[in-house]
């Protein structure tokens, strides 16, 4: 089963371009190709759970952002290619912890001015660390969502302080869902928020720290999801999320969220096409982080 034609993102077109290389017919050429490119998803995801077995706390963060922002995408609209870009993007948004040290993203207590200097730096490194690899630059965009998924709506995140649309498109989704993810996990210096109250946080940063029209389609989704229990894992969230776009797909047009917002309104300015990324989820079913996630109803900071 063509799992990804199921979640309704549209044809499969008879040609394609992918991540590993250039255009060809499908056939002995694509499915080396998509083997290639289904091993890099792997080691995308592998290199992910490495980054966060440096906290237990933070098991599966990697692979949750990844599956929630594959899914956010797909509910803007987006096309297979910018999906699977941005899934691999999840699964490595945080690989610039590499470079920190862990008596830093371990630490239980107030994190003092240099340390957080030092967490802030992450979306850096991570880019220093992927700039040689072709693969993950260029049209793909890979790296630039990496470096910029703790930029801020209002033009108060970091690494440049970008602002609106100026941050890359899939760098905004991987922000929402890391901060989900992030607020429905316990920490070494926090418990976990509800379900409830995190959608409630979602709800009050909207504008700020989040583009508005993805919050809204991001709550929008999560609702839909029809999950009562208020401590539930995001595992649950996303499998549910999945199978609610399965069992009742939209129509060709997608869903709108607040502000009449449709994908044009979401693209990248300037956008280019991204090569196709075949990945192993078009065949199957299935520490601290930064003070910038500020919950502002409780003036408690996320470190994510």
């Amino acid at each position: 089963m063509n799992f990804l034609r199921a979640f309704g993102a549209g044809d499969v077109p008879v040609k394609t371009g992918n991540l590993c290389g250039p255009a060809h017919d499908l056939g002995r050429d694509a499915e080396a190709e998509t083997g290639m490119c289904e091993s890099l998803h792997q080691v995308a995801e592998s290199m992910g759970r490495a980054i966060d077995a440096k906290d237990p706390s933070t098991c599966s963060h990697s692979l949750q952002v990844a599956d929630l922002a594959r899914c956010l995408a797909l509910r803007a609209g987006m096309s297979y290619q910018e999906v699977d870009a941005i899934h691999v993007a999840g699964h490595l948004h945080d690989i610039g912890k590499i470079g920190i040290p862990d008596a830093v993203l371990g630490k239980s207590g107030p994190l003092d001015d240099a340390e957080w200097q030092m967490i802030r730096r992450h979306p850096e490194i991570g880019a220093e660390i992927l700039g040689p690899v072709h693969v993950m630059n260029g049209q793909t965009g890979i790296t630039r969502m990496i470096l910029h998924h703790h930029e801020r709506w209002d033009g108060r995140g970091y690494p440049y302080r970008l602002r609106g649309e100026d941050i890359p498109l899939g760098a905004r989704i991987l922000c929402l869902a890391d901060s989900f993810s992030a607020m429905m996990e316990s920490r070494s210096y926090r418990n976990r928020l509800t379900l409830g109250d995190s959608v409630e946080e979602l709800r009050v940063n909207s504008g700020t720290q989040f583009d508005p029209d993805l919050c809204a389609m991001m709550v929008e989704m999560l609702l839909e999801a029809g999950v009562r229990d208020e401590y539930c894992t995001v595992d649950l969230l996303v499998t549910r999320i999945m199978c609610e776009r399965v069992l009742h797909k939209p129509a060709a047009k997608p869903p709108q969220a607040s502000r009449n917002v449709t994908p044009q309104h979401l693209r990248i300015k300037g956008k280019q096409a991204i090569p196709l990324i075949v990945s192993s989820f078009s065949k199957t079913c299935g520490g601290h982080d930064l003070a910038a996630h500020s919950l502002l109803a409780r003036g408690q900071a996320l470190r994510a």
